[in-house]
């Protein structure tokens, strides 16, 4: 897929400036599941995603059918990021049915708003001390 060609070739630019990514998250809906995957296998890295799962869960509607799968047999090919060049990278998929947390289907306001929180519960998450 050209885009997703053209989004890896401006991280790896990034990467190759000497720049840094500390968290990722590529985001994906489906009907009726709501959850976060990743393929890292890094301690650290590793408690920051669960410390932004954790996060996500108490402070935002985010409403998970699961807990973080954390799968070395691959999940999606962004995650292949962590892969290639050690990106902290979480595929999440967010329901587009009714959610438990909401009462209702997520509304463009819903959307709006867990994006305003998906960032500020990224920055907690990679500024709060280890």
């Amino acid at each position: 897929m050209p885009e997703i060609a053209y989004t890896k070739r401006a991280l790896f630019a990034w990467l190759d400036a000497g720049h840094r990514i500390d968290l990722l998250v590529n985001m994906h809906n489906t009907e009726t599941s709501e959850f976060l995957e990743t393929l890292i296998d890094d301690d650290a890295a590793h408690k920051l995603a669960a410390r932004l799962f954790d996060n996500l869960k108490m402070k935002t509607n985010f409403d998970p059918s699961r807990e973080m799968f954390d799968g070395a047999g691959g999940v999606g090919s962004a995650n292949y990021l962590w892969k290639e060049r050690r990106i902290p990278i979480l595929l999440m998929e967010q329901r587009i049915g009714s959610s438990k947390k909401l009462g209702h289907r997520p509304t463009l306001k819903d959307r709006e708003q867990f994006g305003k929180e998906l960032i500020v519960q990224m920055a907690e998450t990679v500024l709060a001390p280890p």
